[in-house]
């Protein structure tokens, strides 16, 4: 597992300005983030990609995206500068889904944004194919965009659509591995942002949790397949009612915590549809681990 010196030191092999590459230092230092093996990425299993030490940049990279690599398995992402950009909490829900073991499972992200998790997951051998529905066209074409750059449109397919009309836009299929990672907040909480598409990302604007599960349970496949969802552990009790009220039953939690000091703030929860009470809590995840420990 790398550290995060390591990951500056890959960057210095990424074609990137200088000012992006400085940055990224002085972020690093004041954080004093160290990363260990038994962090949230010590069993992502997904295919690294051949780059030879070089990432080169799309001729289709704009002015107003970067070009960011995760440094455990090679896949490339164009963020926007300004807009929505993933965060450790999707590299936390694809690893809680791969780390089990799962085969030749068809997948589909809830929720898709600018792709990284659907691919994640269609890096996988462990995945046969994944379907990423996104309701905003500037982050469908994003996704787009990045299929194409790690080459893996044909195992990843992003459409446009709403999840409050799954029955519409994915009609009668069904899939193993249901995902998403929706927002966390209601609309009436807290201060909404003002750029619309970090405000969808954040509150539940086009959506409540509710809707999100009927959705689920409207795709999971009854005999094997999962809802996979991380959310805010004060929220957890809601989720828990909420998945039960759509005869989803919660199999395993993970609680994720910043630290070995603090209390958990995020869980990662797999349910089955139609399964018996009982639910095995997974050992905690500690993100960051302060300078000492």
């Amino acid at each position: 597992m790398q550290s995060g010196e390591d990951v500056l030191r890959d960057l210095e092999h990424i074609k990137i300005p200088d000012t992006e590459l400085s940055k990224a230092r002085q972020s690093y230092r004041r954080s004093n983030l160290r990363r260990t093996g038994r962090d949230c990425f010590a069993h992502l299993k997904v295919a690294r990609n051949d780059i030879n030490g070089i990432i080169e940049i799309p001729k289709s990279l704009r002015a107003d995206e970067t070009l960011d690599q995760i440094a455990s398995c090679g896949l490339k992402i164009i963020q926007k500068k300004g807009g929505y950009r993933y965060n450790l909490d999707a590299l936390q829900l694809a690893d809680f889904c791969l780390k089990r073991e799962i085969k030749s499972s068809r997948a589909v992200e809830l929720g898709a944004g600018n792709g990284i998790i659907s691919l994640l997951l269609a890096a996988s051998p462990q995945v046969s194919s994944v379907i990423g529905l996104e309701l905003q066209p500037d982050l469908v074409e994003l996704a787009q965009r990045n299929i194409l750059l790690n080459k893996l449109e044909h195992k990843l397919e992003i459409r446009q659509g709403d999840w409050r009309q799954i029955r519409q836009t994915l009609k009668g299929e069904k899939f193993d591995l249901v995902i998403a990672n929706p927002p966390y907040w209601q609309s009436t909480s807290g201060r909404v942002n003002p750029d619309l598409v970090k405000a969808h990302s954040r509150h539940e604007i086009t959506g409540g949790l509710e809707e999100l599960i009927s959705a689920c349970r409207y795709l999971v496949e009854p005999a094997k397949g999962s809802v996979n969802l991380i959310y805010p552990v004060v929220r957890l009790v809601e989720m828990i009612d909420l998945l039960e009220g759509h005869n989803l039953q919660p199999k395993q939690i993970q609680f994720i915590h910043h630290d070995l000091k603090s209390a958990a703030s995020l869980f990662t929860l797999s349910a089955s549809l139609n399964g018996q009470r009982g639910v095995a809590v997974l050992p905690p995840v500690f993100v960051r681990l302060e300078q000492g420990l």
